[in-house]
């Protein structure tokens, strides 16, 4: 047996006990469509949708006593899983071949669909208590009822393609971590590379501390600093973070002019900073749990497989309301009425518009709708701090 067969058998065997752990108290239910619903439906309509979901679980939950849990995400099976690799360098398909070759079938059975997943977790489980058939019509319902077109399938009745699911998406993996009790964080002491800014500079001086600082983070011979720049651990990196990247991409993309004196509102003034005349407010589009997404996501490699299945429903419960999420943001800079006119710059990341142009298109669209230019003489969202996007 070479070293490939050896790590291969050492993996399933642990796959195995992952499955056993988590058929011990669950049940998955699974629903296939061509595409994500966020694409094939109406912004509104599929929001809607959403809600009516989150409403008939909580309804499904309190109606049945036994079950202490619903968790739900949604995902794609696509060819380039680059973004979801389970060990570095390792793709999900490359992984399905090397340590699953049993479920090669249903992979190319399952290849190029989207999946929303539904996992009942049950206080003690029994065979008379299995819910997972009365949650399936429940939610054929509400489906129906938004004409989204499914095929759907459960943990009961198809264990194999379940099987498939649950390693493929990290499922089995998830539930360890929603079982297991989180330790206390190690605290690492580094030194901190990023100073803190000039009150008033030249532009060009600006832009020039915003693009050394991000090297430092990123290029620099600096351990943890990009942990810390996205855990925003310092003052010099949640202002760096939140505001200074945002206005710099502003300026380079928008004014395209490092001419000018900058100074920094600092909290200190009633702006966030002002270029020459002109005054600017900086705000981020943060839905609800973004600061435990942001831990996870500091502390895994893995992208959303170092998510507990509680913190992949909270991710995906951000993801279907973030356009409500932008208009909220924009209406409470609305409420505060400021005297006089300014630029209002958002910051928003890709990652809420699940990284895909199509659904970040619909959401500008939706947000252009639902709000109004008000007191700013211009609203620009700025998508992870590099694309910026005119609303009004």
């Amino acid at each position: 047996m070479d070293m490939k067969e050896i790590i291969a058998k050492d993996k399933k065997e642990k796959d195995v006990i992952k499955e056993s752990n988590f058929y011990s108290s669950c049940d998955m239910l699974v629903f296939l469509s061509n595409e994500g619903f966020n694409k094939t439906l109406n912004l509104s309509s599929y929001m809607s949708m959403c809600d009516s979901i989150s409403h008939e679980l909580k309804s499904f939950k309190e109606a049945n006593k036994g079950i202490k849990k619903i968790y739900y995400f949604q995902i794609g099976i696509y060819e380039s899983d680059v973004t979801r690799e389970i060990l570095p360098a390792i793709s999900m398909s490359e992984y399905i071949h090397r340590f699953h070759k049993d479920k090669l079938d249903l992979h190319d059975d399952f290849l190029g669909y989207h999946f929303t997943y539904f996992i009942i977790e049950y206080n003690v489980k029994t065979d008379e208590e299995r819910l997972v058939d009365l949650l399936e019509q429940s939610l054929i319902k509400v489906y129906d009822g938004f004409k989204a077109r499914t095929l759907y399938f459960n943990s009961v009745l198809d264990r194999d393609a379940t099987d498939y699911h649950g390693h493929y998406q990290g499922i089995f993996d998830s539930y360890v971590l929603e079982r297991k009790k989180a330790g206390k964080p190690e605290i690492i002491e580094v030194h901190n590379a990023i100073e803190k800014p000039k009150e008033s500079s030249s532009v060009k001086e600006f832009i020039s501390y915003v693009n050394k600082s991000l090297e430092s983070i990123y290029v620099g011979q600096l351990p943890f600093h990009a942990a810390k720049f996205l855990m925003q651990d310092t003052r010099e990196y949640k202002y760096l973070r939140e505001e200074f990247i945002i206005l710099a991409s502003y300026i380079k993309d928008i004014r395209k002019s490092y001419d000018g004196q900058i100074k920094l509102g600092e909290e200190k003034e009633r702006w966030d900073a002002k270029i020459d005349s002109e005054l600017i407010e900086i705000t981020q589009a943060v839905p609800k749990y973004e600061y435990e997404t942001r831990k996870a996501l500091a502390s895994t490699i893995h992208q959303y497989r170092g998510f507990s299945l509680d913190l992949r429903t909270k991710h995906q419960q951000a993801v279907d309301s973030f356009s409500k999420v932008i208009v909220s943001a924009i209406n409470a800079k609305h409420d505060k009425k400021y005297p006089e006119p300014r630029v209002l710059l958002i910051g928003a990341l890709f990652e809420f518009f699940e990284c895909d142009e199509f659904i970040l298109n619909k959401s500008i669209q939706y947000v252009k709708e639902n709000t109004t230019l008000g007191i700013f003489s211009s609203i620009f969202i700025l998508v992870d701090s590099e694309v910026c996007i005119k609303i009004h």
